[in-house]
């Protein structure tokens, strides 16, 4: 067969032909051909192989002369760029900022730890101990790293004060925090802001400072403009309008309390002493030193006074001793009264038993409790009537029952079954159930609707053609 003859692959975009498919597929993967196509997207004629190799080595000529490495080199870093714009990026980035600083400080920490060093060490000869001149530069190193730090902090204390002063309006505890809605106390505002934002506080019977808080929630959405919810982990927002809105439409009215960093920040607001295992004990304590300093100290000249009247004297004496004695009986309940967080293990190691009487298990019992079981029933099924008697029947080989609207007796009106009528279709009794033909037939089924419904295209490989 002639060559003449014989079928070539082409790819059109390049407008080269190839005896073989494989040739052509590796055409399709080569740097030529996505050049082609993307001058093909543009409107423009294709160009052959050794065009295409030489602008390639023209391209890299101009590179090797245009890049430097001057200038690309981070020395903080110790990165190297081979282009001008990745090597401004790596300058902007905060990494390199952070490195930057980090290497500003550690000079002020090497001059702090020379002087300690110099005091251990022993005296040397004259010689020695003559200043050298390299120690002068790390000192004034040092001494502008102070003068830089402490610009930064006067530099931050500055832009805090000018953000609170610029604030064009500030949260007040009568205010609500997600809305421009003004309440008249405290109380109706946050009622507003659980009616209309579902804004609730964690916690509250431990809360001790509500204004205090309100209050600090105001200055942080107002002044820094943060969300609640993200606590400086999303977005920076630049207005009161703008982190309001992000609250409402994200639905993050609510208080961020997930992680212990968030409850620290808003922690001087609550007081948890109360939850303690010895508060009961302790509040106990508190309750006798308070009726200890209630009770009237008698003096001396009271004493005098009252020997007159022994009567009275001895009023005073029982009374004073039936205190004491009711002060003794307290202490012992107190004692003997357990506390309310008091657990106390249920009928094995792995379940405990809280004072109100709810029992815990543990996690690793987890598998059985999701366990659910169904009821027994209340009476077991008779098999003599109903549809239980017809399958029973009709699996029985002796009975020769065949269904009397034909099919297999599996469901339907073919449970509905007669005596065989003749030999053969006793014979036929009960051999669907052996031969598994109700199953078979329900999967000849399936096979025909499948056939029916294969409405797929089938598209050839475009390589091939």
């Amino acid at each position: 067969m002639d060559t003449e003859n014989a079928q070539l692959f082409t790819c059109i975009s390049c407008a080269i032909a190839y005896p073989t498919a494989q040739e052509q597929r590796e055409h399709y993967r080569s740097d030529h051909h996505r050049y082609n196509m993307k001058r093909k997207v543009a409107n423009l004629p294709p160009v052959s192989a050794a065009v295409f190799n030489q602008k390639v080595l023209e391209r890299r000529a101009e590179t090797a002369i245009t890049t430097s490495p001057k200038g690309s080199t981070c020395e903080v870093c110790h990165k190297v760029y081979t282009t001008e714009n990745a090597y401004r990026s790596h300058i902007n980035s905060k990494k390199h900022k952070e490195n930057e600083l980090r290497a500003i400080t550690q000079p002020k920490n090497a001059a702090l730890s020379e002087p300690a060093m110099a005091d251990q060490a022993p005296e040397a000869s004259a010689s020695t101990q003559e200043p050298s001149s390299s120690s002068k530069p790390e000192i004034s190193q040092s001494a502008d790293v102070d003068m830089d730090e402490g610009a930064i902090e006067e530099e931050v204390v500055a832009t805090l004060e000018e953000r609170i002063a610029s604030a064009r309006s500030r949260i007040g505890i009568a205010k609500c925090l997600f809305c421009s809605f003004a309440s008249t106390a405290l109380e109706d505002n946050l009622t507003h802001m659980s009616q209309s934002h579902g804004f609730f506080i964690p916690d509250a019977e431990y809360l001790v400072d509500l204004p205090g808080l309100i209050t600090y929630l105001g200055e942080k959405i107002a002044v820094n403009n943060i969300c609640l919810y993200c606590n400086g982990r999303g977005r920076e927002f630049h207005s009161l309008e703008a982190v309001q809105k992000h609250m409402v439409d994200k639905s993050h009215c609510k208080l961020a309390y997930d992680t212990e960093k968030d409850r620290l920040g808003i922690s001087d607001y609550y007081d948890f002493s109360s939850s303690y295992p010895d508060a009961l004990e302790r509040n106990g304590r508190k309750l006798l030193k308070a009726r200890k300093a209630a009770k009237p100290v008698v003096e001396d000249e009271e004493w005098e006074e009252m020997e007159d009247d022994g009567e009275e004297a001895d009023e005073v004496i029982e009374e004073m001793v039936e205190d004491e004695e009711s002060e003794d009986e307290y202490e012992s309940d107190e004692d003997d009264y357990p506390p309310d967080t008091q657990l106390t293990y249920g009928d094995s190691p792995f379940e405990l038993v809280l004072p109100s009487g709810a029992r815990i298990g543990h996690r690793s019992m987890r598998r059985y409790y999701a366990q659910s079981f169904s009821p027994l029933p209340s009476r077991a099924e008779d098999p003599n009537s109903g549809a239980g008697l017809v399958r029973r029947l009709i699996s029985d080989r002796n009975s020769a029952l065949v269904p009397s609207k034909g099919g297999f007796g599996a469901f339907g009106g073919g449970t509905s079954v007669v005596k065989a009528r003749n030999p053969g279709e006793a014979k036929e009794a009960g051999r669907h159930i052996r031969e598994f033909r109700d199953q078979n037939r329900r999967e000849q089924f399936k096979t025909k609707v499948g056939y029916r419904h294969n409405s797929q295209k089938h598209f050839r490989d475009p390589l091939l053609q």
